[in-house]
Parts: structure tokens; C-alpha cells; sequence
């Protein structure tokens, strides 16, 4: 059996690979199990029909092993998986895979073929899963919307905080919680709005806040072009986000950053050219 964990959203698929190989390999203790290199045809094709004098269970596991996969292929690879008759399990991690291979793949009998495709999430699906995150690692749900909104719905980011968050290495401020100064801040920032401007001394001397605004100019500029690498959430929130000007706060904004990161200019000299 081909058992495909697909994106975009890697972090789910990546979950369910794990999960799959270990559950295999708890399962069926004595089973022959090989880790393999991308490159389906190289090195799993001649592995597939199992040949083991020892277990009459095997799997073959690795990423990007469909890579090389092409229409021409198909007939070898549905004939492989019968005659192994699900004997060996082929575990397969992708990325992506696009349209012409999905197609090819569709024309395999279900019996040999399970694919986990997992799409980006909406904004509700996405709190549901942080939802869970946090539940899974005992923590107060008051960190949901915050790790969204902190994270723009990154779930490996969301995911390294809440580990990080267990082990009483960090501390979320009630400020960061309530998230009202910071995260309004950064909007009117990017709005071109004078008076949060009169703050601006406030981002570029931290590091965190800055990266944080530097992403929320990115972001900004990609869901104008609609660009599909960003998170949905993300990609809703930003294309509602009207920009007064906004070239010319882009440029202003990495002027100054610039220049203090190089020691050019002190806060003084920043509060004149403001």
C-alpha cells in the first residue's frame, strides 16, 4: 500500500507522517522497517514486492519519493502494489504534489492507496487547532487568540512557543495577552497614522517588535497580490487592511530601521526626521 501525507499545510502533514510511522512500527514490532532517500524509482520501486525471510511486514519510509514520478510509471507501480498485496507499506511525506500527479494517482485501486491531504486551514479551523494545541500541552486557553494573532497562524511557530511556554522558559506579559496595544499598534503603523508614528521610537529600539512589524509589511504587500504562501488567516485579515500611502511607508520605515541598526541615527535624530 502507498500511503501518501500531503501539504501545503506541512505541519499537519509532517504530524500525521509521524504519527503513522510510529503507530506501524508499535503495531507490528518485528516488521522490517527502511528508512529510504527521495527518488521513488531508484530506490523503492525494487524494494516494494516483499522478499523478507523474516517478517511478512515491511515498510518504506521517506519524503519526496514521488518526485520522479511520471505518467509512463503508473502501470509498473499499480502492477508492484498488487502482487505485494499490502504486505509492504510504502509511507510517503510530499510537500505538494501537482495536479497531473494527483490525477495519475487517482486511477489507483483504493485498495493500495490512501492519500492525507492537508489544507491550509480557515480562520476557524485554525483556532480549533491551536484550540487543541494548547489543550495537548495543559496550558490556559487565554493563549489561543494571542499565538494567532502573534503568529499569523504559523502552527510550527505556535507549536515551538507552547513547548517552549511548558517548560517555564517564557513569560507572556498581560499586555502581549490582551494584545490591544501591540497588535492595534502595529495596524495603525501600517495605516501611515500620524500618531502612532509618535511610537515608532518604541518599535525600533526592540527587536522582537520590529521583526514583528517588518512581517506585517510582507504580508501586507503579498495578500495584495493575493499570493497563496500566505496562511488564509492572514491573507483575509491583510487584504482588508486599506494602507494610506503605503510605498512610502515602506520605504520610510526600513530607512529607519536601517539607520538605527548601523548606529546612524539615535532616538533624538529619529524624533526629527519623524
Amino acid at each position: 500500500m502507498l500511503v501518501i501525507c500531503l501539504g501545503p499545510d506541512s505541519f499537519r502533514a509532517r504530524h500525521k507522517y509521524n504519527f503513522l510511522f510510529s503507530a506501524y512500527k508499535n503495531k507490528y514490532q518485528n516488521a522490517l522497517i527502511e528508512e529510504v532517500d527521495t527518488g521513488f524509482w531508484s530506490l523503492t520501486m525494487s524494494k516494494l514486492v516483499n522478499s523478507s525471510l523474516f517478517s511478512s511486514k515491511k515498510m518504506l519510509a521517506g519524503e519526496g519519493l514521488l518526485e520522479k514520478f511520471t505518467a509512463k510509471d503508473l502501470s509498473r507501480l499499480e502492477k508492484k502494489l498488487k502482487l505485494d498485496n499490502n504486505e509492504t507499506v510504502v509511507l510517503d511525506y510530499e510537500e505538494k504534489l501537482n495536479k497531473t500527479k494527483l490525477n495519475l494517482l487517482s486511477k489507483i485501486d483504493k485498495k493500495y492507496l490512501k492519500i492525507y491531504e492537508y489544507k491550509n486551514l480557515n480562520t476557524w479551523e485554525l483556532k480549533k487547532e491551536v484550540t487543541e494545541l494548547v489543550q495537548k500541552y495543559n496550558l490556559d486557553f487565554k493563549y489561543v487568540d494571542y499565538l494567532i494573532d502573534r503568529f499569523q497562524g504559523d502552527l510550527w511557530a505556535i507549536d515551538t512557543e507552547l513547548q517552549v511556554l511548558r517548560l517555564g522558559m517564557n513569560e507572556i506579559s498581560d499586555l502581549d495577552l490582551k494584545n490591544k496595544d501591540i497588535y492595534v499598534l502595529l495596524d495603525m503603523l501600517l495605516k501611515n497614522d500620524r500618531q502612532a508614528w509618535k511610537n515608532i521610537d518604541f518599535f525600533l529600539l526592540n527587536e522582537d517588535l520590529s521583526s514583528r512589524l517588518v512581517t506585517q509589511i510582507r504580508n501586507w504587500f503579498l495578500a495584495q497580490e493575493k499570493n497563496k504562501s500566505l496562511h488564509p488567516y492572514v491573507l483575509k485579515k491583510m487584504q482588508y487592511l486599506h494602507l494610506n500611502n503605503s510605498g512610502d511607508f515602506l520605504r520610510k520605515y526600513l530607512k529607519l530601521l536601517y539607520a538605527t541598526r548601523n548606529g546612524l541615527l539615535g532616538i533624538k535624530e529619529v524624533d526629527v526626521l519623524l
